[in-house]
């Protein structure tokens, strides 16, 4: 699989003030699909959190991020060797958008609600549709992928069979509906293609 052999994994999200608001110093935080740790030593820069863990199936990456300090776990996100409430926060950035179909997501998702008490912060990649660019890849991906918003990443020429899967703007709604990990009261919008998930309470308006 392209996740657990590739020379190393992409970072491209970085956790907006709207969501560090609701970090704390004394938060104990896991990143979900960590990559290189860049998340995670940005937080750890901003005084946030007192203990950072980075898990992910790449080799290369948590070799990197284990560089720079941080335990790191080797793992399928679906099945964290991590007990149950181990951590007050989750990070799970640009990494839904790399699972195909919405059970292998959700099974991600339940996961993150198992280890982690406080807040789930999301951010994702939603469907750009009027756009040409990425609505000619949606269309050649469907072809090729069989999913709708889908595209296959090509690198130096060569396909690496790394689907791309740009989240429907009902996600959130998915998320809340019958099969989801949450209660539906507990997810609210933070930003374009962002949520926050707070165990239940009101953290936005």
């Amino acid at each position: 699989m392209y996740w657990t052999t590739a020379p190393c994994v992409p970072s491209t999200l970085d956790v907006p003030p709207a969501i560090r608001a609701f970090l704390v110093p004394g938060d104990r935080m896991i990143d979900l699909g960590c990559g290189p740790g860049r998340t995670l030593a940005a937080l750890r820069q901003a005084g946030l959190g007192r203990f950072h863990v980075g898990a992910d199936a790449n080799p290369p990456s948590l070799a990197l991020a284990a560089g720079a300090g941080f335990p790191v776990v080797r793992a399928e996100l679906a099945a964290l060797p991590v007990a149950d409430a181990a951590f007050d926060v989750g990070i799970l950035q640009a990494v839904l958008t790399t699972i195909p179909g919405p059970e292998a997501r959700l099974a991600v998702l339940r996961e993150a609600r198992r280890v982690v008490t406080r807040v789930l912060c999301l951010g994702d990649f939603l469907q750009n549709w009027d756009q040409p660019y990425y609505k000619a890849r949606y269309e050649a991906g469907l072809a090729e992928t069989g999913q709708a918003g889908s595209f296959l990443v090509r690198e130096v020429g060569r396909c690496s069979m790394r689907p791309i899967i740009s989240l429907r703007t009902n996600w959130l709604a998915c998320l809340a509906g019958p099969a989801s990990p949450w209660p539906r009261r507990s997810i609210r919008p933070c930003a374009p293609a962002r949520a926050i998930w707070s165990g239940g309470c009101s953290w936005l308006p």
